[in-house]
């Protein structure tokens, strides 16, 4: 039976290790197995929770299943408010926090990836500082202006997140934050109107609780790498090519080229790197 007292239809009673010994709740919710005293009886039901009962010496077991209530308690912000996961009808997603805790600077590089729906595309060059993707929910839904998602900070809206230093919402610590829900589709955006044309993004942040203090440390580091660097030509072939391509040119009627033999060797001397240089920028600045 249930936690009400009804019975339970369908319900799997199986004798642990012996896959072959087994039965099926009727619908009053009785169920007659061939066990003897010292076998473990488990009882399993999709919703219900699993739980498994010894045998002693008795002939009639009376047992009690719990709903399985994790899943489906589940509590989302959305909106004004929070409401159960299982009742929410519009497009919502919640980011698992132990997924963030990965070494990156900004909270957007810890999202990407981690939730279906959200696109984000690094094209800043890796900059130190300055390597924040741009970040959308499910494509651009507007036209005009801001293109990104509406940021909600605990009931307070934050700077565009894909702006130049991607504003206050990528200085947040992941460390600080206790939830973050992702409304995707129109039913769930709806009550920020316009503002949430492009999806909203919500977070809430941990707050101090009664009790002992408590302090933690935890220490993280990264590499980024470029996937492949060119090989670049050094100075004097390059100059020596780029005056035969102004030679090919057949609108080249007079014959005149950029670099000068005499500018070559005094490049290939090194012996005036200030006026004549003839660096390797990757190498000098990687």
């Amino acid at each position: 039976m249930d936690a009400e007292g009804k019975a339970l239809v369908s319900v799997t009673v199986m004798v642990k290790g012996k896959t072959t010994n087994a039965a099926v709740t009727d619908e009053l919710g009785i169920f007659s197995v061939d066990a003897k005293a010292g076998d473990v009886l488990s009882f399993s039901m999709v919703g219900m929770q699993t739980q498994e009962v010894p045998v002693v010496d008795k002939s009639i077991l009376k047992v009690t299943l719990k709903n399985k209530t994790d899943q489906l308690n589940d509590v989302v912000v959305v909106g004004y408010g929070k409401q159960k996961k299982i009742s929410v009808t519009g497009s919502v997603s919640s980011v698992n926090m132990e997924d963030m805790q990965t070494p990156v600077r900004s909270l957007t590089n810890a999202l990407a990836g981690k939730v279906a729906g959200v696109i984000s595309m690094a094209s800043g060059g890796g900059e130190p500082g300055y390597d924040n993707p741009t970040f959308t929910i499910r494509g651009i839904g507007t036209f005009t202006g801001s293109v990104t998602p509406l940021i909600i900070v605990d009931g307070v809206q934050r700077d565009d997140v894909n702006s130049t230093y991607g504003g206050a919402f990528n200085n947040i610590d992941p460390e600080d934050i206790a939830s973050i829900s992702l409304l995707k589709d129109a039913s769930a955006t709806a009550v920020y109107g316009a503002k949430g044309a492009n999806g909203v993004l919500i977070i809430t942040t941990k707050r101090g609780v009664a009790g002992k203090p408590k302090i933690s440390a935890k220490v993280e580091t990264g590499i980024n790498g470029l996937t492949k660097l060119p090989t670049m030509l050094d100075g004097v072939t390059y100059m020596k090519l780029y005056n035969e391509a102004q030679l090919n040119d057949p609108s080249n009627t007079s014959g005149t080229v950029t670099y000068s033999d005499e500018v070559i060797q005094k490049t290939a001397s090194g012996l005036d790197p200030y006026l004549y240089p003839n660096v390797n920028w990757i190498n000098t600045v990687y």
